[in-house]
């Protein structure tokens, strides 16, 4: 039986293998158009390396619009990372944003060795205490986990370090390899107990990359309203989340990308303010062997890419609505399937809004109303 998240963990604001999103902008044009046809769909690109400045971390740019609007590009994530301000302090608020980013990466990559999660996963002792950013993303996680029955895993790690969906080798491991990692899979093997993280097997070991960068959004998004900002948008990778509405007070629309068609080519087009919209695909990362697809989003069962009936998934928090939750539901949809999606959605009621789109690029929405 599926235990029911607490309404408590849904609302409240805790300091993540997204399919892309282009992000509309009234009066920007990225050369691509909305379904209307008016061209005012937006998508932060990378600037060139010559314009960097040195703001104290790798691949920063701040670009000035005027006074009061600022954008900090950057490669965080694993990604290029951008957050638009606007208003006054501009500037300022969007150094602050880069060095968020450096400290949230700094915590949260596995593959980075400096870090505080790759340092835990490669400990010695099997007791440690953690800061409280990794422990509010891992208890919220780890809720889920528990209320999937497992299915939503984020143990699943060593498996995950056996596959190359990075690299330019179609690897497919060894089935001994994987049934060998498998062994140390499994959320039940860790326990979080306030900021003390206990850990029954040493090869266990943790990937929150379903959930990061939805806590990151979120805390970017507390930051910029604590320091008085009332237009923001910021894009993790084509995690896009907002703060309030675009300068002219009007909705930012945001286009889903097609799974499995050219870059640009939309699903559909969301109107948010003050949301986020956080999808998750098999089309992100993949190769083909043999007229089989392999994608990057593994089955905690058996080590495998998921077998599943949906192409994609993106959700759209309701006003409020944590951007982690909606970040972790991204991919717990893929892996449970349309139907089994819909039911838990139905049965959990988020407090959100799910696009379901299944193989064939046939999409439904999911409503907790």
């Amino acid at each position: 039986m599926r235990r029911k998240i607490s309404e408590c963990l849904i609302k409240v604001s805790v300091f993540a293998v997204t399919a892309s999103i282009s992000v509309a902008l009234s009066g920007i044009s990225a050369g691509i158009s909305s379904q209307d046809g008016a061209s005012d769909l937006f998508s932060i690109t990378v600037m060139a390396a010559a314009e960097e400045a040195d703001y104290g971390y790798a691949n920063v740019i701040i670009e000035d619009s005027g006074d009061e609007e600022s954008v900090m590009q950057g490669f965080f994530f694993d990604t290029v990372t951008a957050v638009r301000i606007y208003g006054g302090r501009a500037h300022e608020l969007a150094e602050e944003c880069a060095a968020l980013c450096a400290k949230m990466e700094d915590t949260f990559s596995a593959q980075r060795e400096t870090s505080e999660l790759y340092k835990i996963n490669h400990r010695t002792e099997q007791t440690v205490e953690i800061s409280d950013d990794l422990a509010a993303c891992l208890k919220l996680s780890l809720e889920l986990c528990e209320a999937t029955d497992g299915v939503y895993d984020i143990t699943v790690y060593p498996v995950y370090e056996l596959w190359d969906f990075h690299g330019d080798v179609d690897l497919i491991p060894e089935d001994d390899d994987i049934k060998n990692a498998l062994e140390a899979v499994g959320y039940e093997k860790v326990h979080l107990e306030g900021n003390t993280l206990t850990f029954d097997s040493p090869d266990t070991m943790i990937d929150l990359g379903s959930a990061a960068k939805g806590y990151v959004s979120q805390k970017i998004k507390e930051f910029l309203t604590q320091e008085g900002c009332e237009s923001a948008l910021i894009d993790l990778g084509r995690n896009i989340s907002t703060v309030g509405a675009k300068p002219n007070g009007s909705k930012w629309k945001v286009g889903l990308q097609l799974p499995f068609a050219a870059s640009g080519e939309l699903l559909d087009v969301v109107e948010v303010r003050n949301q986020c919209v956080i999808s998750s695909g098999i089309y992100e990362r993949y190769f083909e062997r043999d007229g089989v697809l392999y994608h990057h989003i593994l089955d905690p069962a058996d080590g495998y890419p998921v077998q599943t009936d949906l192409n994609m998934a993106a959700v759209i928090g309701d006003e409020g609505t944590d951007d982690t939750l909606c970040d972790i539901l991204s991919t717990v949809c893929v892996l449970l399937g349309k139907e089994e999606a819909e039911e838990f959605l139905n049965e959990q009621a988020f407090p959100v809004k799910v696009c379901l789109i299944d193989r064939d690029n046939k999409y439904e929405w999911v409503d907790h109303d």
